[in-house]
């Protein structure tokens, strides 16, 4: 199938194809914000690939437009949230972002739905090394990047 390149016009909450640069695999994407001057110059637009949930910026070069066929499927990625945490101090540190990628990543978990919304409202349970069904909010409270929250309080919830 030939893609046709997408246009400066085109992209603004558009649904797009996209390359991914660590494959170099074209996936369907959603443009969130489009337009900017990327790195080296060249016009890019940050995505964020809808059967994945991953967010990148991508050069303008590496955008088609999605074809017909392809715009009518449902999103395979879902946004969700773990309840019950929040963060030390006012924001997520990237050290507790890198922590739940390094504890997720390419793993088997088992995902209970509290609150259906959007976002769900989650408890993650993962296996470690020393137990199964562990949540992932008490391992980041164990390794100090977050605290439980009131159980009436989930305002402050990890999105990712």
């Amino acid at each position: 199938m030939q893609l046709e390149p997408a246009t400066f016009d085109d992209l603004d909450g558009r649904a797009v194809a996209a390359l991914y640069a660590h494959d170099e695999h074209v996936y369907r994407a959603e443009v969130l914000r489009g337009g900017a001057a990327g790195s080296g110059g060249a016009r890019s637009a940050v995505v964020c690939f809808v059967d994945f949930g991953n967010v990148e910026e991508v050069p303008l070069a590496r955008i088609y437009t999605l074809p017909a066929e392809f715009r009518s499927l449902p999103a395979q990625a879902v946004r969700c949230v773990v309840s019950g945490v929040e963060p030390i101090g006012q924001e997520w540190t990237e050290d507790a972002l890198d922590e739940m990628t390094k504890l997720l990543h390419e793993q088997l978990v088992t995902v209970n739905i509290k609150e259906i919304g959007p976002p769900l409202l989650t408890e993650i349970l993962l296996r470690t090394p020393d137990s199964d069904n562990v949540q992932l909010h008490q391992l980041l409270v164990t390794a100090g990047h977050a605290r439980i929250l009131d159980s009436t309080d989930h305002s402050r919830t990890i999105e990712e």
